[in-house]
């Protein structure tokens, strides 16, 4: 995992204030940005002009899906207890938009912190369609919302969980490397072949087998594939726990010097729950999933030898049911409480957006009016521009999920036709046919022989 150094800004020039700032980026699809972003920090004694965290001179990726960067603002005077942070960004690049988290902000000298939760959308096609948002700081009098807590812990909980989904969309703060997790996925359908060929010494064909394409399921095949998952289950919970658990090595020591301290912040965000184990250990991982891998590969490939054509179909077909069960029952029962979590928290919310319904409707008049009151042109063009850009992405939207509806309708369909061609037995064929040729010459009698008619 190749961590970013802490990014130095300096506010007021010749300035030896110094903050701390963290900003996380969501892991939902396309959260990060390539936009521009800037910030302007209100306190109760002193308040900034935004600044810009990034532009297109700056060297490397901010703002990243699942990232989390750090910065060292450097200013002449204290601001105070702080009280508000505005982010904004120009909507440029080729994946604009930015779901932001949250902000933490540290006083150096005092060691005090605020958080400034977000948990939304700056875009023009998400959410309230704005590129700018006020964030509060969380206090007594303003508690973080408890659907707001979940929205951003579940997607981090379900991206990082799932040790099949992650190997795709891990979250770029994690240290459990996509390498890591590709070998346990690896080690965990290995081991799934040998447990399932254990099962399949004696020949013969299941009864009441169901054919899908190349595959045959039946009831003991389901069962062995359910029973296979189980057992396989126990060593590949400890080899991810040792790879999830170890820590970090330390070869890419760095002397951050001024922004050691952001650098500590940093890691704090980033790990959730603490290593428990030393580096070493990752070693330790290393062995147990190689040696898993080579020796069920091994005798997967010696009982292979006895098999013929039938017990290698009911074999894939229990692998297959392995699988499934591991990737759509195992894993996501590890991310059950996030589940559970976000229903809780999306029953609270419909009574909210309710309310707020009508609000957003005066609100949008209001900024309507408030924009043909305004006599700058400049402001006017970017609404014009801005309510442009809002039309085709939705115009953009909806042709996407045409597509996408189009897409799973035919999958549908041909899984369809492979399942009710494909168990068509030829015996129909034969019976239909025999009983259609006792009576094959039907069309040779005619109404006019009345011989036939009396008998």
């Amino acid at each position: 995992m190749q961590t970013a150094q802490p990014r130095e800004i300096v506010i007021a020039k010749g300035g030896t204030y110094i903050y701390e700032l963290v900003i996380c980026t969501g892991v939902w699809q396309n959260s990060g940005t390539t936009a521009n972003v800037t910030l302007s920090i209100k306190g109760e004694d002193e308040e900034t002009e935004p600044f810009p965290l990034c532009g297109k001179d700056s060297s490397g990726v901010l703002f990243a899906r699942g990232s989390i960067h750090g910065f060292t603002l450097i200013t002449d005077k204290p601001f105070g207890s702080l009280t508000e942070l505005t982010f904004t960004h120009d909507n440029s690049g080729e994946n604009p938009s930015w779901f932001l988290e949250d902000t933490i902000i540290k006083d150096r000298q005092t060691e005090e912190k605020w958080i400034f939760p977000a948990n939304r959308w700056l875009a023009v096609d998400k959410e309230d369609e704005q590129l700018e948002v006020v964030l509060l700081c969380e206090s007594k009098a303003n508690p973080v919302r408890f659907a707001d807590h979940v929205r951003s812990l579940a997607p981090r909980k379900l991206t990082d969980s799932h040790l099949w989904f992650s190997v795709i969309g891990k979250r770029s703060s994690s240290t459990f490397t996509r390498v890591q997790r590709a070998s346990c996925c690896i080690s965990l359908l290995f081991s799934a072949m040998i447990a399932n060929a254990m099962f399949y010494n004696t020949a013969g064909e299941s009864d009441g087998t169901i054919h899908i394409g190349p595959f045959k399921f039946s009831w003991r095949q389901v069962v062995i594939g359910v029973q296979s998952g189980l057992i396989v289950a126990p060593v590949n919970i400890l080899i991810v726990l040792i790879f999830r658990s170890s820590k970090p090595g330390t070869k890419r020591k760095q002397t951050y010097e001024s922004h050691q301290e952001t650098e500590h912040l940093v890691e704090e965000q980033r790990r959730e729950t603490g290593f428990v184990l030393p580096h070493f250990c990752i070693y330790i991982g290393w062995s147990l999933c190689i040696a898993t891998t080579l020796s069920a590969a091994a005798f997967t490939l010696f009982y292979s030898l006895m098999w013929g054509k039938e017990l290698s179909e009911q074999w894939l077909a229990s692998i297959l049911t392995s699988l499934v069960q591991d990737i759509f029952f195992l894993q996501p029962m590890k991310v059950m409480q996030a589940a559970i979590a976000i229903s809780f928290a999306l029953i609270m919310r419909k009574e909210k957006n309710k309310a707020s319904s009508k609000d957003k409707e005066s609100c949008d008049a209001f900024d309507d009016i408030s924009i043909l009151r305004n006599d700058d042109p400049w402001r006017l063009r970017m609404q014009y521009e801005l309510q442009k850009i809002r039309d085709y992405k939705k115009k953009v939207n909806k042709l996407s999920g045409m597509a996408r509806d189009v897409v799973l309708h035919l999958l549908f369909m041909f899984l369809m036709a492979i399942v009710c061609y494909g168990n068509k037995n030829i015996h129909r064929f034969l019976m239909s046919n025999t009983l259609r040729q006792p009576f094959g010459k039907l069309d040779s009698v005619s109404m006019s022989d009345k011989s036939l008619l009396a008998m």
